[in-house]
């Protein structure tokens, strides 16, 4: 439900993409294209990121992501804590008992939320590639991982987005620069070797796929991209970026712009990604991802989805967050 896709995301465009025919190949044993590495031909970057949006997530992900939801659901409610309303008389033992048996139930664990829990033997996935080494059931948590095991992990793709933006911006800029400098009698002749070998060493370290799969299928689409720096270039992802503002130039379709579950995940992270694109002279106006203010988003956002487990946390439900 949480990462599945739906045909009213931003991408969907059945009047482009034949979506019957990419959802077959995707799910093949032997699609018509390579799914893991980029080939020769002219749609292969197009049909790997149908593939990354079409086909269910990896086991990791899913780990990931349910890690991330419980813990948020942890730190949230933690803080939510509801004092019980008292009605008998301030001096009466009924009184002392209610406050006792309610700072008693303090030091009881957060129930977590019933979760697909996911066992994945990479051991045996070595050893048999073709064999299925992945089994899922539907269980409660009973040990809910740490901030740095989930959030962490969450909070720095954020962050790299933020890098991939400001990358892109560089390079755009560079462009202008060295046209200037192109000119005869410019005194900005003088290359920068040592800041251009800079922004090629971390351009190289870092994965802009989330931030492309972001534009294109929202908080989804940054949950589901592929942590492997390696895969997509960022001449890949701006082919990707264009061939979609293509198909949606070309789509009359009337598909969604908006979160339906994210709502408020969404919204942070547009906040933030528009801090930078807003601010790029003005560090300071950088809004930087918090631990706390992902585990806000997440915990609501979660919550206001589900009506199965609403009733088992102290957390209002509140469609948007101030």
């Amino acid at each position: 439900m949480f990462l599945a896709h739906t045909d009213q995301e931003f991408w969907c465009a059945p009047q482009v993409i034949n979506l019957d025919l990419a959802k077959k190949e995707v799910a093949a044993t032997r699609p018509i294209l390579p799914l893991h590495q980029r080939s020769q031909h002219i749609e292969s970057n197009l049909f790997r990121v149908l593939g990354s949006l079409i086909n269910p997530p990896p086991p990791r992900t899913n780990v990931q992501w349910a890690r991330a939801v419980a813990i948020s659901i942890l730190i949230i409610s933690d803080e939510t804590r509801t004092a019980p309303t008292i009605q008998s008389d301030p001096k009466s033992l009924n009184r002392h008992v209610t406050v006792l048996s309610w700072l008693d139930s303090l030091k009881n664990p957060i129930p977590m939320p019933s979760q697909i829990m996911i066992t994945h033997n990479p051991d045996s996935e070595q050893n048999n590639p073709q064999q299925d080494t992945t089994s899922q059931q539907v269980v409660p948590s009973r040990n809910p991982p740490t901030v740095q095991d989930a959030l962490e992990e969450v909070k720095k793709t954020i962050i790299e987005m933020m890098m991939s933006y400001t990358i892109m911006q560089a390079h755009s800029q560079e462009t202008v620069n060295s046209t200037a400098a192109s000119q005869p009698n410019n005194p900005r002749k003088k290359p920068k070797h040592n800041d251009q070998q800079s922004l090629s060493k971390i351009e190289s370290k870092t994965n802009f796929f989330p931030l492309i799969l972001f534009l294109i299928a929202g908080v989804r689409g940054m949950f589901v991209a592929t942590r492997d720096h390696r895969q997509y270039t960022i001449s890949d992802c701006l082919e990707i970026l264009c061939t979609f503002h293509e198909i949606r130039i070309a789509s009359p379709g009337t598909t969604s712009v908006t979160e339906d579950i994210w709502i408020n995940l969404g919204s942070y992270i547009r906040q933030i990604l528009s801090s930078v694109i807003n601010h790029p002279d003005d560090v300071s106006k950088f809004i930087i991802p918090t631990r706390y203010k992902l585990a806000t988003c997440i915990a609501h956002d979660y919550i206001n989805s589900t009506t199965r487990e609403s009733n088992s946390f102290n957390i209002p439900s509140i469609p948007l967050l101030q």
